[in-house]
């Protein structure tokens, strides 16, 4: 792997998202996940990887986010996170980033490093994104040639497509098998219910009631 003086990989900056409205859980970024918060836990497992971060924020600053972290501001509030990762990714210089959902919290600089290592068996395509044994995909958890991929993601929202997937159209995407090991970083905490299930796990692997 390529490194720059500081010792970070230079190809590549991750992007945060942490815009949305969560209605279903509102406030989560912020709540505890082993008493650190949840996007703060997020951003500190990151920085492990040595690669430049910023946050995708909406209209105001989230909760939790320290001053050394770069925010970017939504361009076009409430369109979802598709148009909010393009405001990001236009702002960036590496050529490559790797999107990542801010209700992540057990992602880390392992699984990052496996999916570098994914896209460097690959030569670095224009996507590599982790896919499940039944075929479902985690765009939020992927790498991205920044160039093909705004254009792509801009022909989409052009289209009125908002999602995350609907700018893999006319990209060259190589998938990464998610293994078992993957599965811990790539829950998602949507819910009341994923919330409580993941503290549950957390108590029982520190031995608590």
């Amino acid at each position: 792997m390529p490194q720059d003086k500081t010792g970070a990989d230079p190809r590549y900056t991750i992007i945060v998202l942490a815009g949305g409205n969560a209605t279903r859980l509102p406030g989560k970024l912020a709540l505890p996940i082993e008493g650190e918060p949840m996007l703060a836990r997020v951003l500190r497992s990151l920085a492990a990887t040595g690669a430049p971060c910023l946050v995708a924020a909406g209209e105001r600053p989230p909760e939790t986010v320290t001053a050394d972290v770069a925010v970017v501001y939504d361009e076009h509030p409430g369109e979802g996170p598709l148009a909010a990762l393009v405001s990001a990714a236009v702002t960036i210089q590496t050529p490559f980033f790797l999107a990542v959902a801010g209700d992540m919290p057990g992602i880390d600089a392992a699984f990052v490093a496996r999916l570098v290592a994914a896209a460097d068996a690959a030569q670095w395509p224009d996507a590599t994104v982790p896919r499940h044994a039944d075929g479902t995909i985690e765009p939020l958890a992927a790498l991205y040639k920044r160039e093909p991929w705004v254009a792509a993601a801009r022909t989409a929202l052009a289209r009125e497509r908002r999602n995350v997937s609907a700018a893999l159209d006319g990209l060259r995407v190589v998938y990464y098998y998610i293994v078992p090991e993957d599965e811990p970083a790539l829950a998602n905490v949507n819910t009341p219910n994923d919330y409580e299930r993941l503290r549950s796990a957390s108590n029982t692997r520190d031995g608590r009631s």
